[in-house]
C-alpha cells in the first residue's frame, strides 16, 4: 500500500481537478481525500506535480463511422474517461481490406511571418516560437477490396495541408532587423530558411 500526497488531482469526472492525496492498495485506488493519514504505508509526495488516473489517453477519437464507399469519420470517445480502446475499427473486421497510394508532394501557398514584442523577455532577444511550414498538397489513391480481392470502391482525392504562419518573439529594444527581415506586428511572406533560432514549437 502507498499514498499519494499533496498532488493537483485529475479526476477526469464530476469532481473536476482537486487537491488532495490518494491512497492505493494492490494496484487499485481505495481512497481519495485531502490529508490522508498514510499510517505505514510508503510515501509518494506528489506537491507541484499532476496527478491522472492512468492517463493512458485522455482524449481520443473513435472510428465509429465507416462503410466502403462512404470513407470514415472519426468520433469523439464519452464513454470513458480514459479512453484506453483508442480507435474502435480496430476491434472488428470489417469484411473489406483498404489500400492507399500517394502520389507526389506539391509545394503550395507560403507561410507568413509574424514578428511579436515580448516585454518580459531580456533586451535584444530574438528567437523563433513557431516555426513555419508551407501549405502543401498530394493525391492519394484509395482502393477497397473484400477479402476475395473485388474491389468495391474506388476513388482519387486530394488531402491538403494550410500553411502555418511563423512567430518570431523579440525582447523590447532588440536591434533593427536587418533588411528583408520582417517588421514588428506586420505579416510577409517568408521562404523557410531554417536558420533561425533553435528553440522552436509547433504551436502559437
Amino acid at each position: 500500500m502507498y499514498v499519494i500526497k499533496n498532488g493537483t488531482l485529475y479526476t477526469m469526472d464530476g469532481q473536476g481537478v482537486v487537491q488532495g492525496d490518494i491512497r492505493i492498495d494492490k494496484g487499485k485506488i481505495v481512497e481519495i481525500a485531502p490529508g490522508l493519514d498514510a499510517g505505514g504505508a510508503e510515501v509518494i509526495d506528489a506537491s507541484g506535480k499532476i496527478v491522472t488516473p492512468g492517463f493512458v489517453d485522455a482524449h481520443s477519437h473513435v472510428g465509429g463511422i465507416f462503410s466502403p464507399t462512404e470513407g470514415g469519420q472519426d468520433l469523439n470517445e464519452m464513454t470513458n474517461p480514459l479512453t484506453p480502446e483508442l480507435d474502435a475499427l480496430y476491434g472488428i473486421d470489417p469484411g473489406y481490406v483498404v489500400t492507399t497510394e500517394t502520389g507526389d508532394w506539391r509545394p503550395g501557398e507560403a507561410y507568413q511571418t509574424k514578428t511579436k514584442v515580448d516585454e518580459n523577455e531580456a533586451p535584444g532577444t530574438r528567437y523563433v516560437k513557431t516555426k513555419g511550414a508551407d501549405g502543401r498538397s498530394v493525391t492519394v489513391h484509395r482502393i477497397v477490396r473484400d477479402r476475395a480481392g473485388t474491389i468495391l470502391h474506388e476513388e482519387d482525392f486530394e488531402s491538403n495541408y494550410n500553411p502555418i504562419n511563423e512567430v518570431i518573439v523579440e525582447g523590447p529594444n532588440a536591434p533593427a532587423p536587418d533588411e528583408g527581415d520582417t517588421d514588428k506586428d506586420t505579416d510577409k511572406d517568408k521562404e523557410s530558411d531554417g536558420k533561425e533560432d533553435a528553440r522552436v514549437s509547433t504551436g502559437d
